[in-house]
C-alpha cells in the first residue's frame, strides 16, 4: 500500500475548494452575462485602468489572453 506524502491530503483539500468556489464564482458570473474571465477583468481595474501587461501580470496570465478578453467585452 502507497503511503501519501505529507501534507497531501491538506493539499487536495485545497484543491477541491478551489474548483468548489470557482464553480459558484462561474455560475454567478454567468447570470450576469459574464465570463469568469470578464470577471477577473473587471475586479482588477476597480482601482483604476491598467495597461494590457499590467493587467496580464496581475491576472496571472498572458497579455494575448488579456487582449482576446478585452476585444470580446469591447464586441459584445
Amino acid at each position: 500500500m502507497n503511503e501519501s506524502p505529507p501534507g497531501f491530503h491538506s493539499w487536495l483539500e485545497v484543491v477541491r475548494t478551489h474548483a468548489a468556489c470557482e464553480r459558484v464564482l462561474t455560475e454567478r458570473c454567468r447570470a450576469e452575462g459574464l465570463t469568469l474571465a470578464q470577471h477577473d477583468v473587471l475586479s482588477a481595474l476597480v482601482g483604476g485602468p491598467l495597461r494590457p501587461t499590467e493587467l496580464a501580470s496581475r491576472l496571472l496570465v498572458a497579455k494575448s489572453n488579456v487582449t482576446a478578453v478585452i476585444t470580446r467585452m469591447a464586441r459584445d
